[in-house]
């Protein structure tokens, strides 16, 4: 049932009886004048028509759905000849902006193309358009072509502006670094004698990095983790600049021997004097990580000035890694002595995943080799051994020398059915 007045429903049912029972029960809700005032309110608000304003809209959708459903043959013409145009148009412009012919074959990418655009296809077609002297031309552009109530463009349009934004002194964006996506802003530039200035900042906000100096660190930025990308972009500048005085560049190689340093090689810095290099370790030392298990051996070094700062560091699980010095300490337990083995069977070690103790991580074994079933993910090495109640808590296999150990064949035998069968058939 509905009120004339508004097209307001005060009533349904499946039957004329149980439709007047509805609007009866609606209508006995409030008072006539009640009734009367609040419909009077929805009218003014616009929150209700009335029945013939209804009707005519009605009849204007009936209208156009038929017209549609006449014309469809028409209609799906005309947004044909619309899209085979504005291809066109994209075509155009691409070749304008790049100088190259885009291949806009049936089922290419279209660049130009909101579909199509995402942070890392914008940076790559920026760096195109820019080597045609269009760049920002090319930002503006796709940006107009973006909406930001969108949601799926809301990264391409921040990639944008980031680029507009790190687009200052030699400076470019030039694209988002590790898990968290920082982005990553970069300047390089050569010194008169041919030497390589790269300075890269990862971050808009808490921004750091590093200048390098032919890949040797020279200075690291945002030590406080307190600066913009802005502040951080003016100290790597300095940086910069210093180091592209000559004069200040010798200067720099001839720092004293910092405490607890020693002599681990020499080097001519380019110059004609050979000068020792300071660090904590040199090539071949074994180390290991401060904050964990992980354990390795240096296979090089890169300096600052003529001091190891950092070091390549190739883990005793196959990684390379490059590590700050002062995440380093000697590892003083040779690799020898009684060790314990235990295949990680369910999951790689990581924090959580295996007992908080100093370890190392062996390859899993090739097919046919002695535990191979079983460390699924490798066999983790211990300088003691572990308890029953740790072996069980993170699902660990036992493993002895040789072929599969008594502990390895127990602890298979006490596993579930389903976790046996889960073993063989990922082995």
């Amino acid at each position: 049932m509905i009120e004339p007045s508004t097209g307001l429903g005060i009533g349904v049912g499946q039957s004329r009886t149980e439709i007047e029972k509805s609007a009866a029960n609606e209508l006995a809700k409030t008072s006539p004048q009640g009734l009367s005032d609040a419909l009077e309110r929805l009218k003014k608000s616009g929150k209700a028509k009335d029945q013939s304003t209804l009707e005519a809209e009605w009849v204007k959708w009936a209208e156009q759905e038929e017209y549609d459903k006449d014309h469809a043959a028409e209609i799906a013409e005309k947004a044909e000849k619309a899209k085979a145009a504005a291809l066109a148009a994209d075509r155009a412009k691409w070749e304008k902006l790049t100088g190259e012919k885009p291949d806009f074959a049936p089922g290419a990418r279209n660049p130009l193309d909101p579909a199509y655009m995402n942070p890392v296809s914008v940076l790559e077609d920026y760096q195109k358009a820019k080597a045609n002297g269009k760049g920002d031309e090319y930002l503006d552009y796709a940006e107009s072509k973006l909406d930001e109530e969108i949601a799926g463009h809301k990264p391409t349009i921040e990639a944008i502006r980031r680029i507009r934004s790190g687009n200052v002194g030699n400076w470019q964006y030039v694209g988002t670094q590790g898990a968290g996506g920082l982005p990553r802003y970069e300047k390089i530039v050569r010194t008169s004698d041919g030497r390589e200035i790269r300075a890269t900042i990862d971050g808009d906000i808490s921004a750091y990095g590093f200048v390098r100096e032919d890949n040797a660190i020279k200075s690291r930025i945002g030590d406080a983790g307190s600066l913009t990308f802005q502040q951080a972009r003016e100290q790597a500048d300095r940086a910069i600049d210093a180091l592209m005085r000559p004069t200040e560049y010798v200067a720099q190689e001839d720092a004293p021997q910092p405490p607890g340093t020693r002599v681990i090689g020499s080097s001519y810095f380019g110059g004609t004097v050979e000068k020792p290099i300071y660090g904590l370790f040199k090539e071949g030392d074994r180390v290991r990580m401060k904050d964990g298990g992980y354990r390795g051996v240096i296979a090089d070094l890169m300096t600052k000035g003529n001091v190891a700062e950092s070091y390549v560091v190739k883990m005793d699980n196959g990684t390379r890694l490059t590590v700050f010095a002062s995440s380093l300490i000697a590892d003083e337990s040779a690799p020898s002595g009684k060790r314990y083995r235990y295949g990680l069977v369910n999951r790689p070690a990581s924090m959580g995943a295996v007992p908080n103790i100093e370890y190392t991580i062996e390859p899993r074994p090739l097919p046919g080799q002695p535990h191979h079933d079983i460390a699924r993910h490798g066999i983790m090495v211990t300088g003691r051994k572990l308890t029953d109640e740790e072996v069980k808590a993170f699902e660990l296999a036992p493993i002895a020398d040789g072929t599969t150990s008594l502990a390895e064949r127990r602890w298979y035998a006490a596993l579930p059915p389903r976790s046996r069968q889960m073993v063989a058939s990922n082995g």
